[in-house]
């Protein structure tokens, strides 16, 4: 964490800033990413537009991350298997990333270098992987939305920079940067 400003994820940054770690009143969501599916570039795409077609491309093998390090999406992942009844035998085909910091072990890469067929994380993490492509966000009320949020560290010896940044993460030109990588800006 830098010492002017601290990146969220998951809950828009409200469990951040009630940790007297940041300046609550400067907490600003900045986007919103969704969970998506992705495939190996050529593979044939699989049909998940809707829950029972999204629960049956389950059944195959999928690379996901873990919710043992932290993930919102691999959190995310583990209620949806939980919901459709078929975490036990998703869990014995998955290949996990326990280290996020990896790329090269990332869901989008596994499925890039063949080491599984589908690869679920969030949709802007699937489009920085080359050889991958994006079949579709979860369907429905399969979705899951994840609000990324910036704010100003308590310990911060240049709050005006982290201001400016904050107020530079709303502007059209950020704003453009954030859609072309796959995620929407929240609302200000």
């Amino acid at each position: 964490m830098s010492d002017r400003i601290s990146w969220m994820k998951a809950d828009g940054g409200r469990s951040l800033a009630k940790s007297d770690k940041v300046v609550a009143a400067s907490t600003v969501d900045v986007a919103r990413s969704v969970a998506a599916a992705a495939v190996r570039k050529g593979a044939p795409m699989p049909d998940i537009s809707t829950v029972e077609a999204f629960k049956r491309t389950l059944l195959a093998a999928i690379a996901r991350p873990s919710p043992a390090v932290g993930g919102s999406s691999g959190d995310h992942i583990v209620k949806v298997l939980e919901r459709l009844g078929i975490a036990d035998e998703v869990n014995a085909k998955s290949i996990i990333n326990e280290h996020p910091e990896d790329m090269s072990a990332s869901p989008g890469y596994m499925v890039a270098e063949g080491r599984a067929d589908l690869a679920l994380h969030q949709l802007q993490e699937l489009l920085a992987v080359p050889g991958i492509e994006i079949v579709g966000p979860f369907p429905g009320e399969l979705q899951g939305t994840f609000m990324f949020s910036v704010a100003l560290t308590t310990a911060t010896k240049q709050q005006q920079a982290g201001k400016e940044l904050i107020e530079f993460l709303g502007t059209p030109e950020a704003m453009a940067a954030i859609r072309v990588k796959g995620m929407e800006p929240a609302a200000r």
